[in-house]
């Protein structure tokens, strides 16, 4: 087994810099204006939404990060009392405990249900970027609604009221940057920078239930082996 930990923590740390910090820098200017300009407030709840699934894969990346350094610390030293709390040790621990007791233990059905946990774990940040991407195309349905609305009002007082003329214009304006900026906003923060976070946290997840999967087959499946001899010996006897 490699012994160097892999690092969730600073996986994540480059990937927001690197994807969230570029765009920032290019798109600020948008981000202020359609925040200024969208009065539906869609973009509002996008960033809130963001904000969340940005929180949630930190989150993510200290959890993993925690159970990639127990497994190391178990592949080491091969001593469940010296291994940091984590998931992964309590797996081992309960395994090895089982095995002491002259029970069988079946290591590969025990490892794939760490792994379906571990992707468990870390779901919420593909369904919060999921869910911006919608919530992004459901602002341009609501944004060209506007701007149907404000195209309608201006020919229905063209020629009649030119006050209600220039107000249906400021709703046609109005409508299309909503439709333009919740797009905007969604596909940026849902479709890019939270999918590549998401992306990163789930290869993370696979390499430490590959990395779990070779501890148990390196350290646990010759116990089993051995205490199978055992048991069939003493049975001879």
């Amino acid at each position: 087994m490699n012994r160097k930990t892999a690092t969730p923590i600073k996986t994540w740390l480059a990937w927001s810099t690197i994807v969230l910090g570029a765009f920032l820098l290019l798109t600020w200017q948008y981000f202020v204006a359609g925040l200024s300009s969208d009065t539906s407030r869609i973009s509002h709840l996008l960033l809130l939404f963001f904000f969340g699934g940005f929180i949630s894969s930190l989150r993510s990346a200290i959890y993993l990060q925690r159970e990639f350094n127990s497994l190391a610390t178990l592949a080491e030293q091969r001593d469940v009392s010296t291994a940091k709390p984590s998931d992964a040790a309590h797996l081992f621990s309960s395994a090895k405990m089982l095995l002491d007791k002259r029970e069988r233990v079946d290591i590969q059905k025990l490892i794939t249900t760490y792994g379906m946990k571990l992707g468990i774990r870390i779901r919420n940040v593909s369904v919060i970027s999921g869910m911006l991407i919608t919530i992004g195309l459901l602002g341009t349905v609501i944004g060209l609604i506007i701007t149907v609305g404000g195209l309608s009002s201006v020919l229905n007082a063209a020629g009649n009221n030119y006050e209600e003329m220039i107000a249906g214009m400021n709703r046609t304006v109005m409508g299309m940057g909503t439709a333009f900026y919740t797009t905007f906003f969604g596909g940026l923060l849902g479709g890019v920078v939270l999918r590549v976070l998401g992306s990163e946290l789930e290869k993370s997840a696979s390499q430490l239930a590959a990395e779990a999967m070779e501890l148990g087959e390196l350290w646990l499946a010759p116990l089993c082996h051995e205490h199978a001899s055992d048991t069939l010996e003493q049975l001879e006897d």
